[in-house]
């Protein structure tokens, strides 16, 4: 019968915010890679990342889902989209998302608020090639009205946003997300009133 080895003890005992701060460095290191790079670095399958509708007619809710991101349309009847951050996306990610909303564009009658909820401090994608990549897609005609992100830690430590994306961009506090979005379906209302 073999012996059983036991498994050796840490001299140095850890605390949570040890692992956290570990994990943050690793992901972040990760998410500064240009997609290129990530690609060599991981397997990452960009071919697999499609819309997969959930509930594309509904008054409020999820609607679908690219990847590892639920979006949800977050007041009956409104035109705003809502999805917790993404950490790191791709070109197809990215293309997919455009699909996604051009379709939800006309099945709503008009152009879409995306609310990103930043829920990770976990890194970013790099930003010169999302905006690059992004402002390809939209050249023509965006299906977004505006971008909403809501910040909820503190993002010091975050390289500047980079301009390029043609939708107005706002970055709120989670206190004032209920205002703004009040606002934004206000100015929808008056819009279809028209």
């Amino acid at each position: 019968m073999s012996e059983i080895i036991a498994f050796p003890t840490r001299n140095v005992e850890t605390r949570p915010s040890d692992s956290v701060r570990d994990r943050v460095t690793a992901v972040d290191r990760v998410t500064q890679m240009h997609p290129d790079e990530l690609k060599q670095a991981v397997q990452v399958v960009e071919d697999d990342i499609q819309v997969e509708w959930l509930n594309r007619t509904a008054e409020s809710g999820i609607t679908h889902r690219i990847g590892s991101n639920v979006f949800r349309r977050s007041r009956p009847g409104s035109r705003i989209l809502a999805s917790d951050d993404v950490g790191v996306v791709s070109s197809s990610w990215l293309e997919a998302n455009f699909k996604a909303l051009n379709e939800l564009r006309c099945d709503w009658g008009g152009r879409i608020t995306m609310v990103w909820n930043l829920v990770r401090v976990e890194g970013h994608t790099a930003p010169g090639y999302v905006s690059e990549v992004w402002n390809r897609l939209v050249a023509d005609d965006s299906p977004l009205e505006r971008i909403v992100v809501v910040q909820n830690f503190d993002m010091s430590d975050f390289p500047a946003p980079v301009p390029a994306v043609p939708e107005p961009v706002s970055v709120i506090s989670s206190a004032d997300l209920e205002g703004v979005l009040d606002r934004i379906e206000a100015e929808h209302r008056a819009q279809r009133a028209e």
